[in-house]
């Protein structure tokens, strides 16, 4: 199913799509709120393309804050949160 539907432009992205696959959400009202962002999105294509191109361009910044622990972090990834 994730092959089917993962269409995310950055990894923090594709762990999102994944999490929510293995854990949906349950709660009418969730779901609701969650199909109304849907519908949001989609009534607005060119800013959801902007968007998405925007995302594109951030990179695994959960990955980087995670290595910013002070055993892990090297200067390589401090410059990358510079980018």
């Amino acid at each position: 199913l994730y092959a089917a539907v993962n269409r995310t432009k950055s990894s923090l992205g594709a762990r999102q799509l994944r999490a929510r696959l293995a854990f949906p959400k349950t709660d009418p009202a969730e779901i609701e709120k969650a199909w109304s962002q849907v519908e949001a999105w989609t009534k607005n294509p060119q800013l959801l393309r902007e968007l998405r191109d925007q995302l594109s361009q951030v990179g695994d910044l959960e990955r980087r804050l995670t290595r910013m622990a002070p055993v892990t972090a090297n200067g390589r990834d401090l410059r990358s949160l510079q980018e």
